[in-house]
């Protein structure tokens, strides 16, 4: 089935990329942003010394490795990226990508993960392994293989299929499994699965998902509804893989996405939703929010005590804010982010004094001196700002619009 598996990809390339177009495309991923790394897996410390090196597990036409290899040039130009994919013909298209920036700090490997052995390139500070556990014969050997090439103090970021969100994809996949005959390739395959597409019924559950369309890439279309194997996870799933691996959850992303807590569904609810473990909580707000298709989500080896997330009551980290961070900064500072911004960020309620802070934060100064420059000028006492940013923090840090980190990047 491997080879079954590498044909695929050595046919249609995932995702399909125009090397050319690289220094326009400002390529980046969900889990790779330093910042978002640092936060989660080292405890809003920078480590990224000379010798540290990144393992894009599976990293396919390049889109992961494009993104880490930009940031690691500004941040330690001797630290290294090592791409390892099945398909040449991928592997050509991401040092295409990487030449066409002129970054010389990527190392690529035509190699499945579950052959790359220690003894290669050493062991990694970072893991990234997105979209492939899911694809391969047995997944808790791929996750094993990881564990095995992770440092003791390293971390990783993953990506899984999602059971409940993709429900409407895997009802494609299976018509056209019904309809596939034993001749039939995918090339053959490719024009009845998008004419499908093209007709499927309105009530069809896929074509009611947000964002459906029909026109879509041949690479993307072999991907999603014609791929050798793909096997969706729910959250249960997912921690007990983790588990068999000797790997522990440090926190999906946007946690946000995973919490019951974010809905506000009255006190009796929100006592009974507090009283359950971590993991049941998780659960539940899977089921709850009953759409999520990917699960992105960092981890560590099980026996690594020191990967834990910043402590928000240190004065001297630094918040730094992402994406829509910087968007909900923006509508504040033009009188934009209204009350209707404001009861959908935070159902239960966060004092509006709260977000005073998104005018004081740009990624340079500390919390203590965020803190000292608000008390002389709004004349607010420091003992109150500590109570509004921990509600502040909690609420931006949840859907990952803030992070901590000691240093700048």
């Amino acid at each position: 089935m491997n080879e079954q598996l590498q044909d695929q990809y050595e046919a249609y390339p995932y995702p399909y990329r125009d090397s050319t177009q690289e220094a326009v495309r400002n390529t980046k991923t969900v889990m790779n942003d330093l910042n978002l790394i640092s936060h989660f897996l080292t405890g809003g410390v920078y480590g990224y010394h000379e010798s540290y090196q990144a393992l894009v597990a599976g990293g396919g036409t390049g889109d992961a490795t494009v993104h880490l290899a930009r940031q690691l040039a500004q941040v330690q130009p001797k630290a290294r990226v090592v791409h390892i994919d099945l398909s040449a013909k991928a592997i050509h298209i991401a040092r295409k990508r990487i030449q066409s920036l002129n970054l010389s700090n990527v190392h690529f490997e035509q190699i499945s993960l579950l052959d790359l052995q220690p003894g290669k390139f050493g062991l990694f500070d970072y893991i990234n392994c997105s979209g492939v556990l899911h694809h391969l014969e047995s997944a808790e050997a791929g996750s094993i293989a990881l564990a095995r090439l992770l440092k003791p103090s390293g971390g990783l970021s993953i990506m899984l299929y999602g059971a409940l969100g993709r429900r409407g994809i895997y009802d494609v996949q299976k018509m056209m499994r019904t309809i596939r005959r034993d001749n039939d390739n995918l090339e053959d395959l490719i024009p009845l699965t998008r004419r499908l597409l093209l007709r499927l019924p309105e009530e069809n559950p896929y074509r009611l998902k947000p964002g459906f369309s029909p026109v879509i890439d041949d690479a993307e279309l072999v991907d999603k509804f014609l791929h050798v194997r793909d096997r969706p996870y729910t959250v249960s799933d997912v921690l007990q893989l983790l588990r068999a691996s000797g790997l522990k959850l440090q926190s999906f992303i946007p946690p946000a996405s995973y919490d019951p807590l974010t809905i506000n569904l009255g006190p009796a609810w929100k006592c009974r939703l507090e009283a359950l473990s971590y993991e049941d909580r998780l659960c539940f707000g899977e089921l709850l929010f009953g759409n999520i298709s990917k699960h992105f989500f960092f981890a560590s080896k099980d026996k690594n005590n020191d990967c834990a997330p910043p402590d928000p009551n240190d004065q001297t980290f630094i918040p730094i804010l992402r994406r829509e961070g910087r968007l909900m900064q923006k509508r504040y500072q033009c009188g934009s982010l209204s009350a209707f911004h404001l009861k959908k960020l935070a159902p239960h309620g966060v004092p509006q004094e709260c977000f005073r802070f998104l005018s004081y934060i740009d990624g340079k100064k500390s919390l203590e001196e965020i803190f000292n420059e608000m008390h002389e000028t709004e004349h607010v006492s420091v003992n109150s700002l500590k109570h509004y940013w921990i509600d502040f923090y909690r609420l931006l840090n949840s859907t990952v619009s803030l992070v901590l980190n000691k240093s700048i990047y």
